[in-house]
């Protein structure tokens, strides 16, 4: 069996990373589009995400956006 070492310090850094940068895109898109229907913001939302290389639920988010309500993201 192979002998391998994890560096937690490493990894909870990159996960704080990634958090603080949805946290930028998240404050972007509700600045932007809390309040538009869900058929006109999802696909900039979707595009802005993926340009971030963020994949995510864009129909749960773009309708919590579009209702001004929080969204749990899920980072894998």
């Amino acid at each position: 069996m192979a002998n391998i070492k994890i560096n937690t310090e490493a990894i909870k850094n990159m996960y704080a990373e990634v958090a603080k940068e949805i946290d930028q895109l998240d404050e972007e898109v509700r600045a932007e589009y809390v309040g538009k229907p869900v058929e006109e913001i999802a696909e900039p939302i979707r595009k802005k995400f993926s340009d971030a290389g963020i994949n995510l639920d864009i129909t749960g988010y773009a309708t919590a956006v579009s209702e001004g309500k929080d969204f749990q993201f899920v980072v894998q």
